[in-house]
């Protein structure tokens, strides 16, 4: 099995996409900026849209892996429940993606 059909592989993407756009939120936020006498750049702007993207595509990608094992249902479905904590609910979207991926799952021996 290669690194990227792994749960822990779109775990690990997503989380670094994730600190990617935390990172890139806070020099593009208007009222930070001014509280440190700043203003917010085209760049600090467009990063924080690349970002966006990029999360919004890592979750997408761990939303639609098919579990390969019992074990990795089992850490999609804790992975899931974090990764909520700190965003919105999933969209109708998402959740069509999330089922379609649990329908696929054929589990084996762990």
């Amino acid at each position: 099995m290669k690194p990227k059909e792994t749960i822990y592989y779109r775990i690990a993407a997503h989380a670094v996409a994730y600190a990617r756009l935390e990172a890139a939120c806070d020099p593009a936020d208007e009222m930070s900026a001014k509280e440190r006498g700043q203003k917010v750049t085209p760049e600090a702007l467009a990063e924080r849209d690349a970002a966006d993207s990029g999360e919004i595509a890592a979750f997408e990608e761990f939303l639609a892996y098919v579990p390969a094992s019992r074990l990795c249902l089992i850490r999609k479905v804790e992975y899931l429940q974090y990764a909520l904590r700190g965003r919105d609910t999933l969209d109708r979207d998402e959740l069509g993606t999330f089922l379609h991926s649990l329908r696929q799952f054929r589990p084996h021996e762990d």
